[in-house]
């Protein structure tokens, strides 16, 4: 095989390419040994095994680097006289996700018509090959070694502080569970596997090898059955996330017939069936990685529709809701062709809202929910309850998430700063109409999450207590002005029918009288205009009782004490309510 590049590798007489990309902090010698083995099934084959900018420190945007590869293969494939007959992307770990998002957007291309001057090639691709593809992202849990966990959540914690720089951030930080990278991948593979089976269209082959002890990835973060949910799952021996591709590996084991052999040699032979064996091979080689069914795609389903709850809250409410929206789905329909989502990400204390990681790590949560509904019920239209922080997880993930789609929004308590830009998300067709409730009395919203809008200190807002600027809405907008009560008015039973009637019908719905208002509380009005004062007396409050007690208690041990007890109750308070 003769080199062109350092990259590309022709064989002279190819009409088959076979594209290798390498793992975060790899690089081309860290998959030598699978170029190899390559080269053993398919002598014929050009490959092209690039230096990706996957080092430890790189910000690249993962988004970016599958555009500027898909660039290159473009360039190959037109360089090839006719092009290729066959493309296979073999990728470990990062390397898959990469090939499938470069796949994806030459496939979404081809759908759309194209560019002139484009090669055509999509459909020419047969295999794509994951070794330990950590397809729904990374995530730092228990699963992990002690040190591994540790280094997970050090580097998570490091990167994300490094991240308020303003610079782009980690690659790392851009592959987690739920990132938008990561979101968009699985979304996008969902809706164009879907639409391929149903317009009987080709879609390649996914082939993910599994190593049997991942002391790196989590299984669930390895394993995508959502989008994945048509792959052929294979399991190689004596294999981590690291050594999976290590096809050289001379240390003894025994096969699974009982005789000696290799660790290397077991891997060569799982991946001879990947890169190779026909579909009924595959299909009795492989397993479905999981201790229980997947959920069947249900195209019966027109709609879905989430209901998410906010902050010191576990959500128990959120079922009534939802029955209630789906007892007026069946009346206007007859029949019950919607389902709900209830999930819960947990009990969300005060201190954690405030801070913007943790936020984001319920926006991600938010996006994995979507991303296994939309795999469930792929024809479905999506709609919206949302209290608290549940409204600004959607609005996070409009704004982060371009891709997700919303028929009918209804916000209660909302979070969400007063001036966020509805018209932009309009525009783009993310959300078709949007249901306000704004409160007379919520001093939750007055006070908190408005102190830092108007200090402009992060992305929370008032829009339950002073409601969202109408400029350019373009009647997407209503909002019910007032609601009597105050951070969860809008939640009572006597309102259920209105919030169900406007999921279900996109109609503004009427007001039960019992709880409407058209006077917001003066006296909080006024106040809340000084929210960020109101904080500076809270703290001051709260550390003038602390610098009491440890005066009262004397400089002693039981100064020490009591003074050590409040401060434990100060972070109770704030960390558990």
């Amino acid at each position: 095989m003769t080199s062109q590049s350092s990259a590309l590798r022709r064989c002279g007489r190819s009409e088959d390419l076979v594209v290798i990309l390498h793992a975060f902090r790899g690089g081309p010698r860290s998959v030598q040994s699978i170029c190899e083995h390559v080269q053993s099934e398919f002598p014929d084959a050009d490959q092209y095994v690039p230096q990706l900018p996957c080092h430890l420190f790189s910000r690249a945007d993962p988004e970016r680097i599958a555009k500027e590869q898909l660039v290159e293969i473009d360039r190959i494939q037109a360089s090839k006289d006719g092009g290729y007959r066959s493309v296979v992307f073999v990728g470990h770990s990062i390397g898959g996700l990469l090939a499938r998002r470069i796949f994806l957007l030459k496939h979404e291309r081809e759908q759309e018509a194209g560019s002139p001057g484009e090669p055509a090639w999509a459909d020419h691709v047969s295999r794509i090959v994951l070794l330990a593809g950590m397809n729904r992202g990374w995530s730092a849990g228990h699963h992990l070694s002690p040190l591994n966990y540790i280094q997970w959540r050090a580097g998570a914690a490091l990167a994300g502080m490094l991240n308020w720089s303003g610079k782009a951030p980690f690659l790392i930080m851009s592959i987690r569970r739920g990132a938008p990278f990561i979101t968009k991948l699985r979304v996008g593979w969902i809706r164009a596997a879907n639409a391929a089976a149903a317009g009987g269209r080709h879609f390649p082959r996914t082939v993910q090898l599994l190593g049997s002890v991942d002391d790196m990835v989590a299984p669930s973060d390895n394993i995508d059955l959502v989008s994945g949910r048509s792959f052929h799952y294979l399991d190689v021996p004596y294999s981590g996330h690291a050594s999976v591709v290590h096809l050289d590996d001379q240390t003894p084991v025994m096969d699974r017939a009982g005789r000696a052999s290799t660790a290397g040699n077991e891997r060569r032979k799982v991946l001879s069936t990947a890169l190779t064996a026909d579909p009924d091979t595959l299909d009795r080689a492989g397993y479905i990685p999981s201790d229980r069914p997947l959920n069947p795609q249900n195209r019966d389903i027109t709609d879905v529709v989430f209901v998410i709850h906010g902050i010191r809250d576990v959500g128990h409410w959120t079922q009534k809701i939802a029955r209630a929206i789906m007892t007026r789905h069946k009346e206007t329909h007859g029949v019950i062709r919607m389902a709900s989502e209830t999930s819960s990400y947990g009990f969300f204390p005060m201190l954690p809202f405030l801070l913007p990681w943790e936020r984001r790590r319920k926006v991600e949560w938010f996006m994995d929910q979507y991303a296994e509904a939309l795999a469930e019920f792929p024809g479905a239209h999506f709609s919206f309850v949302g209290h608290s922080n549940g409204t600004y997880l959607l609005a996070r993930a409009l704004r982060d998430y371009p891709f997700c789609r919303f028929k009918n929004v209804v916000f209660a308590g909302s979070v969400v700063r007063s001036d966020y830009d509805w018209a932009a998300i309009y525009k783009r067709g993310q959300v078709q109409r949007v249901l306000n409730f704004v409160a007379t009395s919520d001093w939750v919203v007055a006070i908190f999450p408005k102190a830092i809008e108007l200090l402009r200190l992060q992305d929370l807002g008032s829009g339950g207590h002073d409601g969202f600027d109408e400029d350019a809405a373009d009647n997407h907008l209503f909002q019910v002005r007032y609601v009597r009560g105050q951070h969860s008015a809008a939640l009572v039973e006597e309102n259920w029918s209105a919030i169900a009637e406007f999921v279900v019908t996109g109609e503004t719905p009427q007001i039960p009288t019992s709880i409407r208002s058209e006077d917001q509380s003066a006296a909080l009005a006024r106040v809340s205009r000084f929210a960020p004062v109101v904080w500076l007396v809270l703290i001051t409050l709260v550390t003038a009782v602390g610098a009491g007690i440890w005066v009262l208690g004397g400089s002693g041990v039981s100064g020490t004490i009591l003074t050590g007890l409040y401060l434990v109750l100060v972070w109770k308070v704030v960390t558990r309510l």
